[in-house]
């Protein structure tokens, strides 16, 4: 570190008033003063940096022209400016090689379209597989992106159709059947395009399937397809996981909305009043489940039980050896009523426990009402 320089000590209180007065004096010749010669003032900088500026601009040259920059050159490439068809020349017995005649789509980029080339042009020249042009298959040409392309018209496609199968003229095949064949494949190229589809065909020519067209772009390079596939990938994961939230969120509502005693439900009429707990009329019930398909009254009894008494949770209980006993003996008439299940000790203990309560509610209403009841 370098050496600490101490800072001025302020020694003792100094007076305000005496630092500004000194200050003053300093500048008392030059404040407000008149100038000293009234011939030559001094001018302020920036004023005289303004004249300087409109100074220049006065004197430059007009007539200076302008550096053009250099713009992208944003033209489309197309193939045909640059093409020179040779003339059949004599000693030239083999046809010239077809050129593919490419433009370069407006939304294409310059390396797409350099990879558009290459691809097509692997498929017409295959020279360097030691196959010639002639061995060249016309769906490899026709069924190409740029097919339609190779040639400028419909005539000079058939002159190279007629030239790539010489094996078509001992068939006896006119320029006129490579003119509907050409169509029929243009037919299908617009079929393809309008609807976005691919048509499979078998070496005979045949129809196979009609399949859609990929989204993945065949010019994009290997990183580019592996991120786009990826992407797709990632969607479906989260659509996936998505729906499975919301169905898990559904079920969770659903059983939250389940109410065990949603069906045990009691209407009461405006005004009405009741003086006495209710009462089980076990008749009524009985007639009402023979109403609803019970046949016999057997059966109605056991209805009737089970409403009362709940031998379905006792039946839930058992064991599977005691439900095959139940069931074979269930299978049996039973004959007996009700009230025969239970002893005479037990019935006659619940009706007077019954009674007993009919009673204690009907003098406590009693006692409520004459509470209620104006003195006279």
């Amino acid at each position: 570190m370098g050496r600490k320089i101490p800072g001025k000590k302020h020694r003792g209180v100094k007076d305000p008033y005496k630092q500004q007065e000194v200050r003053l004096n300093k500048v008392k010749h030059k404040l407000n003063a008149k100038p000293a010669s009234t011939e030559s003032q001094e001018i302020p900088r920036r004023l005289h940096d303004i004249a300087k500026f409109n100074n220049t601009i006065i004197k430059k040259d007009v007539n200076i022209k302008k550096k053009k920059k250099k713009l992208k050159d944003h033209t489309l490439i197309d193939g045909r400016k640059y093409v020179d068809r040779e003339s059949e020349m004599p000693g030239m017995t083999r046809p010239t090689k077809m050129v593919p005649l490419l433009q370069q789509n407006p939304q294409e980029n310059y390396k797409k379209f350099l990879k558009r080339v290459d691809r097509v042009t692997n498929v017409v020249d295959q020279s360097d597989c030691g196959a010639s042009v002639s061995n060249t298959k016309i769906t490899d040409l026709v069924f190409a992106d740029d097919a339609v392309i190779f040639a400028e018209s419909l005539e000079v496609l058939v002159m190279a159709l007629e030239a790539l199968h010489e094996e078509a003229k001992p068939l006896g095949l006119e320029v006129s059947w490579f003119k509907t064949k050409v169509q029929e494949i243009l037919k299908e190229a617009a079929f393809e395009k309008k609807f976005k589809v691919e048509v499979q065909r078998n070496e005979h020519g045949q129809v196979v399937s009609v399949q859609h067209e990929e989204k993945i772009d065949h010019f994009l390079s290997d990183k580019q397809k592996k991120n786009l596939v990826d992407q797709v990938e990632k969607k479906k994961v989260a659509r996936r996981e998505r729906d499975k939230r919301r169905r898990g969120k559904k079920r969770k509502a659903d059983d939250d909305d389940d109410d065990e005693f949603s069906h045990y439900q009691d209407k009461f009429e405006f005004g009405e009043v009741n003086y006495e707990p209710p009462t089980l009329d076990t008749e009524k019930i009985a007639r009402k489940i023979n109403a609803n398909g019970v046949k016999s009254l057997s059966n109605a009894i056991d209805a009737q039980n089970i409403f009362v008494y709940g031998e379905t949770e006792r039946k839930q209980v058992e064991s599977p050896s005691q439900e095959g006993k139940a069931s074979s003996t269930s299978s049996k008439p039973n004959k007996k009523s009700a009230k025969g299940k239970i002893s005479a000790g037990r019935q006659r203990i619940i009706e007077n426990e019954r009674l007993r309560v009919v009673e204690a509610y009907r003098s406590m209403k009693a006692s409520k009402h004459h509470a209620h009841q104006p003195v006279t």
